[in-house]
């Protein structure tokens, strides 16, 4: 199966994704949080995915959260929707508390962006998927992270 997914003005541009589907995971269905306290910050009409985010209202380097998910055997792309923001911190994505990458979210204005960890190999099973707080830029005031939605793409 191919998903051709069109982007930008006009639809231009776009991303296909091969494979057999895909998961999409609630940022408030989270399976436990072992350090900070992460609150659903609703914003109805702000354009915002979900009408707001999941954020760690302890704003401490090293919050973590943790979702459960069932994969197959293959390769996955994980794409994580956040809020861009001057006090955001830098998430690290893991996977069975192997690192698969970190991101800055740090941004001079508040928005929200996707971003993508590609290539991501693993076996059938239930894995946990966390997100975590691991530093922020020289820039960021503080270590904000709020988490809109998160999606794995099976690619192969």
């Amino acid at each position: 199966m191919t998903i051709r997914f069109l982007g930008g003005a006009g639809g231009s541009g776009g991303v296909d994704l091969v494979g057999e589907g895909h998961i999409t995971i609630l940022p408030h269905a989270a399976r436990d949080a072992p350090q900070g306290t992460w609150t659903f910050h609703p914003l109805p009409g702000s354009g915002f995915f979900l009408n707001g985010y999941l954020y760690n209202s302890t704003h401490a380097n090293g919050d973590r959260v943790n979702y459960n998910v069932f994969l197959d055997a293959g390769t996955y792309t994980i794409n994580v929707l956040g809020r861009l923001g001057s006090d955001a911190g830098i998430m690290e994505v893991l996977m069975d508390g192997i690192s698969l990458g970190m991101y800055d979210w740090f941004y001079v204005f508040s928005d929200q962006t996707w971003i993508s960890f590609l290539g991501i190999n693993t076996t059938k099973g239930l894995k946990t998927l966390s997100l975590k707080v691991n530093g922020k830029n020289p820039l960021s005031s503080d270590h904000f992270l709020g988490i809109c939605s998160i999606s794995l793409w099976r690619t192969a």
